[in-house]
């Protein structure tokens, strides 16, 4: 409950740190707040599960960034919030899904709403686990950077939203 708010306000942070336009602020708070909606196609005991996914469970998971971005086109949202919605589990390192985009391979407004997904689902309470308080979190986030997240994307979120980072 709230993930997309929160994602989109994380983003933003990141985005006000990079002194974006107004236009692209838009847009990536849009992406943010549909990032997942791809995850209509999976089904509610896997998005509900109480311990880990089986590898056929993980692999319904990774395909709801395609399915929202096919979702995404039908709509005919712009190109920001397609990527956003299709790229924001790509990694660094290129092990992302779907595409297994490396670097700047990947859309920057996708490496930006990935930063907030991440932060996001670290502090929040999830079946599985509790989350993380905030300095413990900012501590995962920055050992996640550079094969994962952007390292100075994590520094800015880290400067403008969390304290004593």
């Amino acid at each position: 409950r709230g993930h997309c708010d929160r994602v989109a306000l994380y983003a933003l942070r990141i985005v006000e740190g990079l002194a974006l336009g107004d236009d692209l602020k838009c847009q990536i708070r849009y992406g943010s707040w549909l990032h997942d909606c791809g995850k209509i196609g999976v089904p509610e005991g896997i998005l509900n599960k109480n311990g880990a996914l089986t590898p056929e469970e993980f692999a319904v998971v990774r395909n709801h960034p395609a399915w929202g971005a096919e979702v995404a086109g039908h709509a005919r949202v712009s190109p920001v919030v397609a990527n956003v919605i299709r790229h924001h589990h790509e990694k660094l390192d290129g092990t992302g899904y779907p595409d297994g985009l490396p670097g700047d391979a990947i859309p920057l407004e996708a490496r930006i709403v990935a930063v907030a997904d991440v932060f996001d689902a670290l502090t929040s309470d999830r079946p599985y686990r509790p989350g993380f308080p905030w300095p413990k979190a900012a501590e995962i986030l920055r050992s996640m950077a550079g094969d994962h997240l952007d390292p100075p994307l994590v520094e800015i979120f880290l400067q403008a939203a969390v304290p004593g980072a």
